[in-house]
């Protein structure tokens, strides 16, 4: 047998037991996610008898977000249970025995998670951004069939600065709905026997509420009993649809592909360097004034009253202490390395496996299986410790992103050089 065929075979035969174990994992983890998206998403919409087609069109609609963390941590655990099942039947210690390095033994599992890795990429890059903007469009319609989406019966709901007080609320239709809107001025109120919702004309960020038998009042000022009364038989009253839901928050960074994020994020860097360079003319300007201000306070007047000279150095220590920074700019970064570092983990995480390689197990499927999903935990709480951090914080975000990576190769690679070694 000639080492060409030999390692064929040996290829062929890891290749098929890394994505076997692969498709086991990923139907664990798939189902994990998608129940949680399915209690999450689909909770509302279900009690709300919405029709089952579009209850299923919800939730392919929000299929790509769960396979974008479902790919790397199957990459993981399958992996771990690969190794493991080869520990554990002394396989590794036979090959070895043969001469074959580890170099060559997981050469297939990591070619086959670099594969996983360029699937995971498009997933992210494609299918999540139309599948969120498709989710939101069909919301949207949804919400105009049926309101209790949003709004239930004989309750209080607060959208923003406004209160809807409702009765019963029906397909289409809201009986007794009585809108409670805080302003400047004070409170205005707006009562109607019957409402029903609709999409706006003039604008799709728009929902038009069409209000039957109109009563209300609205103050004209601060003044106690100023205010004007009017009824009307019909009426239309426009809100924000990003004030009555999170799923019109219109375009976000995960709505974008990594082309468009980049694009967005030239624009900002842009912004951000002409805001820069009008802080350095204006701490430039505050402090030859401040000089300024100093000489003809100092030697024009006999009583020395310094109060131009205070007012423009406080006005350069303000200028200099000012926070330039955007977090609009550190938002869409951290959303753009987040949607290369997750593909990558497919490929970067499996490198947390091969220390299994080191230990004779027992049950080494199920051990690798327990492994990858205590790994699968430990990666998913550090990439969105790092998500929240970046967002409210202005630390790297290519580092807060991509640490969990860094973290799982360099501890599998210094492990797997140890054994090596021996």
């Amino acid at each position: 047998m000639n080492g060409k065929h030999r390692y064929t075979t040996l290829y062929v035969y890891i290749s098929k037991e890394y994505i076997f174990t692969f498709f086991v994992s990923f139907f664990f983890f798939f189902s994990i996610f998608f129940i949680n998206q399915l209690l999450v998403v689909a909770k509302n919409v279900l009690i709300a008898n919405v029709n089952i087609i579009d209850v299923f069109r919800i939730i392919l609609y929000s299929i790509p977000v769960i396979l974008s963390f479902t790919f790397p941590f199957a990459s993981l655990t399958g992996a771990a249970m690969t190794i493991g099942q080869l520990a554990s039947q002394n396989e590794l210690l036979a090959l070895r025995a043969s001469g074959i390095s580890f170099k060559r033994i997981f050469t297939p599992v990591i070619i086959i998670s670099i594969l996983f890795s360029f699937c995971s990429f498009m997933l992210n890059d494609i299918f999540q951004p139309l599948g969120t903007i498709k989710y939101k469009e069909l919301y949207r319609e949804l919400l105009y069939r049926n309101p209790n989406l949003e709004l239930n019966s004989h309750s209080v709901t607060q959208f923003g600065n406004t209160f809807f007080i409702t009765g019963d609320v029906k397909n289409n239709e809201v009986n007794n709905l009585m809108i409670l809107e805080q302003s400047s001025l004070g409170l205005s109120v707006i009562s109607s026997k019957a409402a029903s919702f609709s999409e706006a004309e003039k604008s799709s960020d728009l929902i038009t509420i069409k209000l039957d038998s109109v009563e209300g009042f609205s103050p004209r000022s601060k003044a106690v009993g100023d205010y004007d009364y009017f009824i009307s038989e019909h009426m239309e009253y426009n809100i924000l649809l990003n004030v009555v839901s999170f799923n019109f928050m219109g375009v976000t960074p995960n709505d974008m592909s990594i082309r468009d994020l980049l694009s967005e994020i030239k624009k900002l860097k842009i912004n951000q360097t002409a805001t820069e360079l009008q802080s350095y003319k204006r701490i430039t300007e505050y402090k030859y004034l401040t000089y300024l201000n100093y000489y003809q306070d100092f030697s024009e007047r006999r009583d020395y009253e310094p109060s131009n000279t205070y007012n423009s150095w406080l006005n350069y220590l303000a200028s200099i202490n000012s926070d330039l920074r955007n977090k609009k700019l550190q938002y869409y970064q951290i959303e753009l390395y987040k949607k290369t570092a997750l593909p990558v983990a497919c490929a970067a995480l499996v490198f947390f496996a091969f220390p299994l390689s080191a230990f004779r197990l027992k049950n080494g499927r199920l051990v690798g299986f327990g492994v990858g999903i205590i790994a699968a935990t430990f990666y998913w709480f550090m990439l969105f410790a790092g998500q929240s951090l970046g967002t409210r914080t202005f630390y790297s975000p290519i580092l807060l992103m991509w640490l969990p990576n860094l973290i799982y190769i360099g501890i599998g690679l210094f492990l797997f050089s140890i054994r090596s070694k021996r």
